[in-house]
């Protein structure tokens, strides 16, 4: 069944090259446990109103499930033993904008594999697996892989993240790299887990509401200011994907 906590955390960015710039914001979201059962092909829906989550995407079905169910296919995982837990900020309003979220896949508890599913301002979308060939994926470990989409007019479309990655506190860290192998951006995403019940639900829904609906203009607004900056625009060209 599907357990959530409200998650109460920050976001820190930095960015070392080509200039400096930097900013914090508090960062509000959903962490849901056992979201998906393998064994019965069937989702664990976040059943708290007003909070939801639509799980009808293509992309989820076609690309993060069809991934896990084939990752855990290879590594002869017993569905048993698989959890697939959430961290996205819920819808409350129509569909809420998730720069990132993270699908987090366990097996007998041990942290094997996770997805980023990243999502741009054009509402384009890619998936980046996330693992340690079914070792398990240590707290002090970085991954690396390549980047393919277009986030930001000021980075371009290509380049390297590296993801480092913490459940017991929840600190997920990633540097963005370009292609000349340069450290171009430092973001860092904690907090903590506080229980959902009928007495804090409508307070935190009305925080989720709020962080939810300043995404997009906090964006805009370093947006504007690192183009003040004067960095290099890269334009989108009609297409977020990198041939």
């Amino acid at each position: 069944m599907n357990k959530s906590f409200f998650f109460d955390g920050e976001v820190l960015h930095s960015r070392s090259f080509p200039k400096k710039h930097s900013f914090h914001y508090q960062y509000k979201s959903i962490y849901s446990k056992d979201v998906y059962c393998f064994l019965k092909k069937k989702y664990n829906y976040l059943s708290i109103f007003p909070l939801r989550y639509n799980f009808t995407q293509k992309i989820i079905d076609e690309e993060i499930i069809n991934w896990f169910s084939y990752f855990i296919k290879i590594k002869s995982y017993d569905k048993n033993d698989i959890k697939i837990d959430l961290l996205k900020i819920p819808n409350i309003i129509g569909e809420t904008f998730n720069p990132v979220c993270f699908w987090i896949l366990k097996y007998k508890g041990q942290l094997k594999a996770y997805i980023a599913e990243v999502t741009n301002t054009f509402k384009e979308k890619k998936i980046y697996q996330i693992h340690n060939e079914g070792e398990n994926i240590g707290t002090d470990q970085w991954i690396s892989i390549n980047k393919s989409m277009y986030v930001s007019p000021f980075s371009e479309k290509t380049g390297l993240y590296k993801f480092n990655i913490n459940l017991s506190p929840v600190i997920i860290k990633i540097h963005e790299f370009d292609k000349e192998d340069q450290l171009e951006i430092i973001t860092q995403l904690k907090g903590d887990l506080r229980k959902l019940s009928r007495k804090n639900l409508w307070i935190y829904t009305i925080r989720l509401l709020y962080n939810s609906l300043s995404v997009l203009p906090k964006i805009h607004i370093q947006a504007l200011k690192l183009w003040l900056k004067k960095l290099k625009v890269f334009p989108h060209k009609g297409n977020g994907y990198a041939e």
